[in-house]
Order: structure tokens, then C-alpha cells, then sequence
């Protein structure tokens, strides 16, 4: 069964969708809830739960779509940089992209990588942080050693394949089609 219900009292829970069994001693199975975010009644929130089979207990948040648009699966999404829209998977995953993207847009998908609205790259968790970025016909690879969560990250680039097929690694002023430069660098050609 479905029940629909809302609160316009003020409080911060405006709104609620909820499916139940018949039997049981918890019937709710799942629910969409609507609330107020950062206590402003203008900022609104989505909320999906779902009960994981196990005997008693309410249904577990498993996904919040925030104000901004953004959506964590399985975390409430960090507040991101106004310009980018961002999916968060789990504590340390993420896709961001240029909100008003067009032709020349970007796609970045991060290892413990937030982009806050400061407009920073800062990490998640205190560990190494990467970055895969998809530009302008562009593939770009980014690593970052271990750094303290909520410091700034400084990423060096180790790898690009440009529009044209160029592959570069260790390297910004490609010199052929495959240019990789550093020591200790084996190529082979055939079987």
C-alpha cells in the first residue's frame, strides 16, 4: 500500500511517500521524504529509503538529491561548487561535470576528490586522491599523493591522449604520435 502524507507546520520533514506491507511488525518498506535543508524553507531536499530485509528497524537512507541538484547514492552529497553538478557514490567516489556544459564541457571521475565551493579540489578522506577527465576531445589521468582530508590537493598530471590520437606520458611538449619520457622505459614491437 501507498500512503501520501505532509506536515506544512514549519518543521523540517514537509513531506513523505511511503510503501508498507500487510504484515509484519515494521510494514514500511521504503520511502521518499521531502525536507527543508540547512533549516531554510526555501532549500529543499529528497530523501529515498529502503529496508534491507533484516527483521525490525525503519528503512536506511540510500540516496539524497539536495537543493543544488546534486545526488549521493549511499551519502547525503557534499555542498559542491555552485558551477558543477555532482554524483557521489559511497565516502570517496565521485562524477562531477560543468553545470551549464556545452560542446567544450568537462567530466572528471575522482578518487576522494571534492571540489568545494571555494572552487578547490580538496580530499575526502586522508589518503591518495586521482582524477580521469574527459575535455575537448581530451583524456587526462591525475594523481595526488596522500594528503590530509579537507586540504587542498595538488594533482600532477601522468597521462593525456589528445583529440588527434597524440598519447603523452611524463611529458607536456609531445614530440610524436606516442611520446612517453622518464627513466627505466622498455617499449618492445611484435608478438
Amino acid at each position: 500500500a501507498l500512503r501520501a502524507t505532509a506536515d506544512l507546520s514549519g518543521t523540517a520533514r514537509i513531506g513523505d511517500l511511503a510503501w508498507y506491507t500487510n504484515h509484519g511488525s515494521t510494514p514500511q518498506v521504503a520511502s521518499i521524504q521531502g525536507t527543508v535543508q540547512n533549516g531554510n524553507e526555501n532549500e529543499g531536499r529528497l530523501t529515498f529509503h529502503t529496508r534491507n530485509g533484516e527483521a525490525g528497524g525503519a528503512p536506511l537512507t540510500r540516496m539524497t538529491l539536495n537543493n543544488r541538484g546534486n545526488l549521493g547514492i549511499g551519502v547525503t552529497p557534499d555542498e559542491t561548487n555552485t558551477n558543477y553538478d555532482c554524483l557521489q557514490v559511497g565516502g570517496n567516489a565521485s562524477i562531477l561535470s560543468f553545470g551549464t556544459q556545452g560542446a567544450s564541457g568537462e567530466v572528471d571521475f575522482n578518487h576522494n576528490v571534492h571540489y568545494n565551493q571555494a572552487g578547490n579540489y580538496v580530499y575526502q578522506s586522508t589518503d591518495e586522491a586521482t582524477r580521469y577527465r574527459q575535455v575537448s576531445g581530451t583524456h587526462q589521468w591525475f594523481t595526488a599523493a596522500s594528503g590530509t582530508a579537507g586540504n587542498t590537493i595538488s594533482f600532477t598530471e601522468r597521462m593525456r591522449i589528445t583529440s588527434d590520437g597524440t598519447t603523452i606520458g611524463g611529458s607536456a611538449a609531445p614530440q610524436n604520435t606516442l611520446h612517453v619520457q622518464g627513466t627505466g622505459i622498455t617499449m618492445s614491437e611484435g608478438d
